[in-house]
């Protein structure tokens, strides 16, 4: 994978800013009132980037650990926790095999950040996110699974922070659909005090449907399905094969 797209917190940051934090962790919450075993007091954020969800997780009382691969994403999200004030873990870690040093209550990964490979990827993934959860705890997945067959598009929009403004694509191309592999390309074009910057980069990833996914979760020997819904609306729960916008999926550890 391209990987210069994730040494550009900033523009990356800024791209997604746009996303209504507060709605989602309220969607959190009501998932883990509907759903959890236990009290959450600790949340694993995975492939947590620049950890745009601390700031309301942290004011609602729960003790925040962020987990990725990218070094410049985490030195941003210490430096936003640090400006705010706030006290947070951000570790370094590959979210196919990586290890916690205590269990957690609760875990999410968002905004499609799952990049496999194959289905042994999401496999190796899934152990790894239950050695972190304590037993009766949840994992979030958002947009990570796919509900209608994945078509090539592209997707263009732009948002603007602090005098820095960035322009965004995002495409999707089917490469090997009996494989269902596609590639996916980002595209920022950051523009600040009049100075422009392009950034770029193209990452191969497997589509993941729902049969597939039941399957690796009863395989797993660890997890249950605990529900499914569309856009961060927690009121009404779908048919996992139903048309959506933004497909999630809550997991629990027995």
């Amino acid at each position: 994978m391209s990987r210069g797209i994730y040494d550009h917190a900033l523009a990356c940051d800024v791209a997604f800013s746009f996303r209504d934090f507060r709605r989602e962790v309220d969607g959190m919450e009501a998932c883990m009132r509907g759903m959890s075993r236990m009290p959450v007091r600790t949340v694993l954020d995975i492939g947590c980037g620049t950890a745009p969800h601390l700031p309301e997780l942290a004011r609602r009382g729960y003790a925040y650990t962020g987990l990725d691969s990218s070094p410049a994403m985490l030195e941003f999200g210490r430096r936003r926790a640090a400006a705010l004030g706030l006290k947070a873990e951000l570790i370094e870690g590959d979210l196919l095999r990586f290890s916690v040093p205590a269990p957690f209550d609760f875990a999410f990964i968002a905004m499609n950040s799952l990049y496999v490979r194959s289905l042994e990827d999401v496999a190796h993934h899934l152990a790894a996110v239950a050695a972190a959860l304590r037993p009766g705890g949840l994992y979030l997945l958002d947009w990570c699974i796919q509900n209608v067959p994945l078509q090539s598009g592209e997707h263009v929009w732009e948002a603007a922070r602090d005098g820095v403004r960035v322009r965004a694509a995002v495409t999707w191309t089917n490469v090997d659909e009996p494989a269902r592999l596609f590639d996916e390309t980002v595209l920022l074009e950051m523009e600040t005090r009049g100075r422009v910057e392009e950034i770029s980069g193209t990452c191969r990833r497997r589509a993941i449907y729902p049969e597939e996914f039941l399957a690796l979760v009863r395989a797993s020997g660890t997890f249950e399905v605990a529900g499914w819904w569309n856009d961060w609306d927690f009121s009404r729960p779908l048919d996992r094969l139903g048309t959506t916008t933004r497909p999630l999926v809550a997991i629990r550890r027995a």
